[in-house]
């Protein structure tokens, strides 16, 4: 996934997969920076709303609901 994805699937509250585990939505999209390089990390919300999971945002795909 690309951050325009992210940022889209965000907004439509849209399912997402990462490593066969399917999130409700997507809580936030996470800039990082270390001295040697730059993260974008999603924050995903678990179905059953107790939990959040920080993923890297190239493990993630948008689950298509149609």
């Amino acid at each position: 996934m690309i951050y325009q994805e992210a940022l889209k699937a965000m907004k439509n509250r849209s399912k997402v997969r990462v490593g066969g585990i399917v999130y409700k939505h997507i809580n936030a999209i996470i800039f990082r920076k270390t001295e040697t390089k730059e993260m974008i990390e999603l924050e995903l919300q678990s179905n059953c709303q107790n939990s959040v999971t920080i993923a890297d945002i190239a493990q993630a795909e948008v689950i298509d609901e149609s």
